[in-house]
């Protein structure tokens, strides 16, 4: 290492173990963006000042820095509200922070290792290092990381370009939904977000945008289900149009205004059940009758192009969608009781 990295590496941990000894002692949480310390050169070297000046400009030095803030607890603390001020949706932050501490100290020693995760996991941990990276820019750190990210991103897994077909003979994960369903009956606004998500595969603040804009929206009628145009668009995140079944409307209506919008985080932290589910569901169900492409028109994952496109052919789409969810339409019933 050198003695100059050395003396780095050193002052660097005693920068670390000076601001966990003051969290033990139970100091003032610092501002978030607000550096408490930063690095300090020792200026009595003075000769040595410019190979020190390299190394803070180097990867390494860059890495050095990540590794020793996933290694402090109380920077992780803020880091997490950093996130939750970031992110729309808190249990987007939750995940992206969990898989950082999770995997961050393992694939940043050994960068292979995030061929062996799952794709899904793998870009969400990548999410997780731009994060921090960004947080410790804020901090007041110069981080280079950008050449070690694209090595990530070339080592990620590929997306099993087949895995629809795994969801179609995959009955267990709909029975699952559906069990789901069943414990929420008793709250019925809580039910009714989970039986549109159920019927639509949307994401959890994409089905509060369609409760909370509904009366705003534009809507097709057609024989038993309503088209609505919803056009919610965040960052790589799309929902143009929905699909589902006209009874939910008059339940829409009626729980519209009490209806807050954080009701996904509330039911997981109260009811432990989440929304991602029915979103695969969403897939397994409508590959009995529907082309690949016709789904993901009702996911957001084609362009505003093809909208434009498949949009000419929505009656035919609403009719396959419709003999694809017939044997579910009495779930609708649970609203009822």
């Amino acid at each position: 290492m050198g003695y100059i990295g050395i003396k780095l590496h050193i002052h660097l941990l005693r920068l670390v173990e000076e601001e966990a000894a003051r969290s033990q002692l139970g100091a003032a949480a610092r501002p978030l963006g607000v550096p408490s310390y930063e690095f300090v050169y020792d200026k009595s070297y003075a000769e040595e000042f410019t190979v020190s000046d390299q190394i803070i400009d180097s990867d390494e030095y860059s890495l050095s820095i990540l590794e020793k803030a996933l290694l402090d607890h109380g920077l992780l603390n803020e880091f997490k509200e950093y996130l939750y001020s970031r992110l729309f949706n808190k249990h987007d932050a939750n995940e992206v922070y969990n898989t950082l501490v999770k995997y961050g100290l393992i694939v940043l020693r050994n960068p292979l290792s995030i061929s062996r995760l799952r794709p899904s996991t793998a870009k969400r941990l990548l999410r997780g290092y731009a994060a921090m990276r960004d947080f410790l820019k804020l901090m007041g750190y110069k981080m280079l990381i950008s050449d070690f990210l694209r090595e990530l991103r070339r080592l990620i897994p590929k997306t099993n370009s087949i895995e629809i077909l795994d969801y179609e003979i995959d009955k267990s994960i709909i029975d699952k939904a559906i069990e789901q369903l069943h414990i929420l009956k008793d709250s019925k606004k809580w039910l009714l977000v989970h039986m549109l998500a159920f019927f639509t595969g949307l994401r959890g603040d994409e089905v509060v945008y369609l409760i909370k804009n509904y009366k705003h929206l534009r809507k097709l009628y057609l024989d038993k289900v309503v088209v609505v145009e919803l056009n919610f668009i965040r960052k790589s995140k799309r929902a143009y149009i929905t699909v589902f079944p006209k009874e939910l409307e008059k339940h829409i209506i009626k729980y519209m205004d009490e209806i807050g919008y954080r009701v996904v985080d509330n039911i997981r932290d109260k009811k432990g059940i989440g929304i991602s589910l029915y979103r695969k569901v969403h897939d397994a169900i409508l590959s009995e009758t529907m082309k690949k492409h016709e789904i993901e028109l009702l996911q957001g994952k084609v362009s505003n192009i093809l909208v434009k496109h498949y949009t000419k052919h929505i009656r035919r789409i609403a009719e396959k969608y419709v003999e694809a969810y017939k044997s579910y339409w009495s779930l609708i019933s649970l609203l009822e009781c």
